[in-house]
């Protein structure tokens, strides 16, 4: 499961996470947005580790309340099916 998220992360374009929040319903800024993308492309090995959580953490001041929140909520979801 794990390469395939990373092939996903490998085409990854920031106009992805635009489209993801506003399917969301998540207002997102485009400093957010660089952070998301820049995060994913050069750490998606720390994403997908047991230390995602920690990782994900230290954007909490740099991220809205509410993107913030969407994303823990995600993690979450997701983190038994990816095995963190």
């Amino acid at each position: 499961m794990n390469s395939l998220i990373k092939k996903y992360a490998q085409n990854l374009r920031k106009e992805d996470i635009y489209s993801f929040a506003e399917k969301e319903g998540v207002g997102i800024s485009s400093s957010e947005v660089n952070i998301i993308y820049d995060s994913i492309k050069n750490n998606i090995d720390i994403l997908l580790s047991k230390d995602a959580l920690s990782y994900i953490q230290r954007f909490k001041n740099h991220l809205s309340e509410e993107v913030y929140e969407k994303i823990i909520e995600k993690y979450n979801k997701y983190k038994d099916f990816i095995n963190l």
